[in-house]
């Protein structure tokens, strides 16, 4: 069971991590502007190389980014997964609600919102998510190792660094197990 939930756990988080290297105000330096011509060394990438709708998120995500590490902070949370989650999982859209019935920022189900007992969205979604990571380190004896998947995650980790591990197929790999699992 340990290595199912192993597999799960690194794949949520190496999804969550890759969002995680253009990050807003306080979090990281901005990407250059236009006017500014990026140094040989840059580490960022040209403002024209984002597409308009990732930077409307970024600039919406941006908005709400001080309760974000106010609550980050409150919770114990690294405010690098709360921001991440929050432009995956909404776009840094308040009033975005999903078929199930998901809400706000964070997509926190109104059962889950009154159970944390808290006053907004983006504190339900940091708390929850601080639950989430407690309860990943309890369940797997702490210290996950966070892993790139996927296509792009060689690219991904050049540019993010903060990868233990860069496994190109472990995503397909837990896909099949859980396939098998329910055949």
């Amino acid at each position: 069971m340990k290595s199912r939930a192993t597999l799960v756990a690194a794949a949520i988080l190496s999804l969550l991590s890759s969002a995680s290297h253009a990050l807003p105000g306080n979090l990281a330096p901005p990407p250059h502007l236009p006017s500014q011509a990026p140094s040989p060394d840059s580490e960022f990438l040209p403002l024209e190389d984002f597409s308009p709708s990732f930077l409307g998120m970024y600039r919406k995500v941006m908005e709400i980014e001080d309760e974000i590490l106010q609550h980050a902070e409150r919770y114990d949370l690294d405010p690098h997964l709360a921001w991440a989650v929050c432009l995956y999982e909404s776009g840094g859209n308040a009033n975005l609600t999903s078929r199930p019935g998901a809400r706000g920022y964070f997509q926190v189900m109104p059962a889950t919102f009154r159970s944390l007992r808290v006053e907004t969205n983006i504190e339900a979604g940091v708390k929850y998510l601080a639950q989430m990571v407690a309860r990943f380190d309890r369940e797997l004896g702490g210290g996950c190792k966070v892993v790139a998947t996927g296509g792009l995650a060689r690219l991904i980790e050049a540019e993010a660094g903060v990868f233990d591990e860069v496994n190109e197929d472990l995503t397909l790999a837990g896909l099949r197990i859980i396939y098998e699992l329910n055949s």
